[in-house]
């Protein structure tokens, strides 16, 4: 009798033991969940500085460009690095002025109103990316997006004033367009100068799990627990 209440101690120890693993790691991956969704909220982000630009990308390999050959400018140019330059919308008479590379940097200009310069200046980068940034200067009044995103972003206000660096990252989801122009249906025109372009590939960047996917493995842990839970239950109720 003893041997037997001593075997059943141990087999209810086990059991007891195993659902407050498995109760442990469906907490785990909830909160998994729940750090996810919050990151996802928030994974497009600005940086002000390369040393911020170089901590958000992580391990992402990057490219530069240092505009050090001249590219006569036009509606459409492509830099040494692969990215193309792109005008669009407003006055394009003056293409060759408002995108050009020469002296060692980027020159290009937008107008809010497309009055006296191209509306938009657009990026295409060569490879899908989770970042870029590059040192600016003489800024005006320049706003940029991402494709896809409806949020902008002031350059000079995340370069710090009229010269800085700007940079967007973003780790949840690659892009391979950004967009230069002026918001808010600003009237003026800003034509600004960019170095030291730097871009992150999206090749080597960590992924992380899509919630959906994390909900579904929690949920099932949470169902396992309370099956084991259930079926402890029954046998209890049996052997009494």
């Amino acid at each position: 009798m003893l041997s037997r209440f001593a075997g059943s101690r141990q087999r209810g120890s086990r059991r007891g033991n195993a659902r407050r693993g498995l109760a442990g790691l469906g907490l785990a991956v909830l909160g998994a969940l729940a750090l996810s969704f919050s990151s996802a909220q928030a994974a497009l982000i600005s940086v002000g500085s390369l040393t911020d630009f170089n901590a958000a990308i992580g391990a992402a390999p990057t490219s530069v460009d240092l505009f050090g050959t001249d590219i006569p400018g036009g509606l459409s140019i492509t830099f040494e690095s692969g990215v193309v330059s792109t005008l669009s919308g407003g006055l394009l008479t003056d293409a060759a002025q408002d995108n050009q590379v020469i002296g060692g940097q980027f020159v290009g200009e937008v107008d809010g109103d497309g009055a006296n310069a191209p509306m938009t200046l657009t990026w295409t980068f060569p490879v899908p990316i989770i970042g870029f940034g590059l040192d600016v200067a003489e800024l005006n009044r320049l706003d940029a997006r991402i494709e896809g995103s409806s949020q902008s972003f002031d350059v000079g206000t995340v370069a710090g004033g009229r010269s800085g660096f700007f940079g967007l990252v973003d780790t949840m989801a690659s892009f391979t367009q950004v967009h230069f122009f002026i918001d808010n249906n600003d009237f003026r025109n800003d034509q600004f100068t960019g170095d030291n372009l730097i871009f992150a590939s999206a090749a080597s960047a960590q992924v992380l799990p899509e919630p959906g996917t994390l909900a579904l493995l929690g949920f099932g842990l949470v169902g396992l627990l309370v099956m084991s839970g259930a079926g402890s239950g029954v046998l209890r109720r049996r052997r009494l």
